[in-house]
């Protein structure tokens, strides 16, 4: 391709394109652009107006992302972001062609991200099992706060970006039971033998777990750990007898506990019965 030269008189709307020099000359107005490999030369007084081009994707992809399963007590769902089955879902979708989908957690570095494309479909959704979101932290994932970074990026150049930060909780202890003070009426207080007949039982738990008080198969009652882990059940009246009081707890994000040892209880609300009789 050789020099090209412009030397219109009129103003004139178009592109230039050329590898190699361009010149042009006289007083007119370019409404457009000149593109060249050599140099660009202006003999004249001629402007040069810049317009946009037309149908220029200046739109970034969309990008989503949750938990697959937002794991609750019960086996029932929420949205606290709380789960015990680190997986992720979403979507990645653009009116182009997504060139770049990475994955990182935390404070990795965006050159460290993990290349994700190839678990985006066809549709644009992407699901990420434990064993992937391990891959992309590059170690297993104990329990505790993640923020799991995402950027898409088409064919344009712009760029996505989502933050996803969820909490794993994989494991919950067991509460403690005890019976309260004011509820062991027996001579040692300590015996764990009553007069009451709605005893009040209280421990320890994981906040927020949800603690159920049975004997064999009979539930006493739930109660909710505080904010510092302490629960309190004072149950309904219950017929005289010896009972076996176990407590098992369930915290937010579904995790049961392992049932604590019996505590032996014996409820007495009899007074004695006092027959006299002559020795005559």
């Amino acid at each position: 391709m050789s020099n090209q030269f412009y030397s219109g008189a009129l103003n004139t709307r178009g592109q230039f394109l050329t590898a190699k020099a361009f010149t042009a000359s006289g007083n007119s107005t370019l409404y457009g652009s000149i593109k060249a490999k050599g140099d660009i030369t202006f003999n004249g007084s001629g402007v040069v107006v810049a317009i946009p081009p037309t149908n220029v994707d200046t739109t970034a992809p969309t990008l989503t992302a949750a938990l697959t399963t937002d794991t609750a007590p019960d086996n029932t769902t929420n949205t606290d972001q709380i789960t015990s089955k680190p997986a992720i879902a979403g979507s990645v979708t653009d009116v182009g062609t997504v060139t770049e989908f990475k994955a990182g957690f935390g404070n990795t570095s965006v050159t460290n991200y993990a290349n994700v494309l190839a678990d985006r479909q066809a549709n644009g959704n992407f699901s990420f099992s434990r064993a992937r979101l391990e891959q992309i932290n590059g170690g297993a994932l104990a329990d505790g706060t993640y923020t799991l970074n995402l950027q898409a990026k088409d064919q344009s150049g712009n760029l996505a970006t989502f933050a996803l930060t969820f909490t794993l909780d994989t494991t919950t202890a067991t509460p403690t039971l005890t019976l309260g003070s004011g509820s062991d009426t027996g001579s040692s207080n300590s015996d764990h033998i009553t007069k009451i007949k709605t005893p009040t039982f209280s421990g320890k738990a994981e906040t927020g777990s949800v603690v159920k008080v049975s004997s064999g198969t009979q539930t006493l009652g739930t109660a909710t750990a505080n904010a510092t882990g302490d629960w309190q059940l004072t149950v309904s009246p219950i017929s005289d007898g010896n009972y076996n009081v176990t407590a098992i707890s369930t915290d937010v994000a579904g995790n049961v506990s392992a049932v604590t040892s019996p505590l032996s209880l014996t409820i007495d609300s009899l007074a004695p019965q006092v027959t006299l009789r002559s020795l005559a």
